[in-house]
């Protein structure tokens, strides 16, 4: 085997380096080098396009928690909205199923709903206060109900019209054939002293089943029967300063409907819970006739105002 040698002038002595072998051994390194930085090489550009993936995975993952919260923020702040609005007006909703009908219940007061005024001041609170807090654009959407006449609707086609600008009145009725009233069952509490009570005439074959519970602060008056729906039937409770009356039947361009409402100038007010029996069906969807509406960063919601639940 050849022999190499190899001396190093260091100073005050030598460095001998003796090599034994030929070339091969030197080849060999070299072909474990280029391997090496191939290796190396492939680990760093593997390392570098993971890093990559990674960091556009996280930015997508972040754009995509942005959006759902921006989301999640405009239905938090337009249901928000939407339930104050809904506890403004006053009326709560309630459904109830029994084997042979299905019962629509009302909860709401005379005076009904909200005063235009009161609509006013909210809408305005709303647009300016709530929105400039939120960093974003908050409207409301009132005009059908602020010229006196605020409507919830039901999917089903029943309908309440709470009238509190020429007169304090509630006024049932269905715009649907298939969803005619079959039981109006009323409850309801007044603050009155009651004088006395003049009442429709019940007819035992009528079409139309009305029940009426009363009570105030002196007398509690229970009576139920059916009546004529083809025909307006008047039943009046009678106070020293007024009147709570109630009509059935048919009036006002509606057959079977029901309409309670005080005089103007008298100082009686009243809480009513009305059952209202209608052929069964599917649980209908009530709103009122108005809207809100949230805009922030290119989110938008917008959705109608429901009653409150009972």
């Amino acid at each position: 085997m050849p022999q190499y040698t190899t001396m190093l002038n260091c100073g005050p002595g030598f460095l001998v380096i003796e090599m034994f072998g030929n070339n091969e051994g030197l080849r060999g390194i070299g072909k474990k080098g280029f391997f090496l930085s191939v290796s190396i090489f492939m680990i760093v550009m593997f390392a570098l396009l993971f890093s990559q993936q990674f960091l556009h995975k996280s930015q997508g993952f972040e754009n995509s928690f942005s959006e759902r919260f921006a989301l999640q923020k405009a239905a938090f702040v337009s249901d928000n909205v939407s339930s104050q609005a809904a506890a403004l007006l006053g009326a709560k909703v309630g459904f109830e199923d029994s084997p042979a009908s299905s019962i629509v219940r009302v909860s709401s007061g005379i005076p009904c709903g909200a005063s235009a005024s009161g609509l006013s001041g909210f809408k305005s609170f709303v647009e300016n206060e709530v929105s400039q807090l939120n960093n974003s654009q908050l409207s409301i959407d009132f005009s059908r109900l602020s010229g006196g006449k605020q409507e919830l609707l039901f999917s089903n086609g029943l309908q309440m019209d709470c009238n509190n600008s020429s007169g304090n009145s509630l006024e049932f009725y269905s715009t649907n054939d298939s969803s005619m009233p079959l039981v109006f069952d009323l409850n309801i509490e007044g603050t009155g002293s009651l004088n006395d009570v003049a009442a429709w005439q019940w007819q035992p074959s009528g079409d139309l089943e009305v029940r009426i519970h009363y009570k105030d602060s002196t007398i509690t008056y229970i009576g139920s029967g059916k009546i004529d729906a083809s025909i307006e039937n008047s039943f009046r409770f009678n106070y020293s300063g007024g009147s709570l009356k109630i009509t059935a039947g048919s009036f006002n361009g509606h057959s079977k409907a029901l309409k309670i409402e005080i005089d103007n100038d008298a100082n009686v007010s009243a809480a009513i819970v009305s059952r209202i029996s209608l052929p069964q069906q599917e649980k209908p969807v009530a709103s009122y006739d108005a809207s809100t509406s949230f805009k922030q960063a290119g989110v938008e919601k917008t959705s109608s105002i429901e009653p409150l639940q009972d």
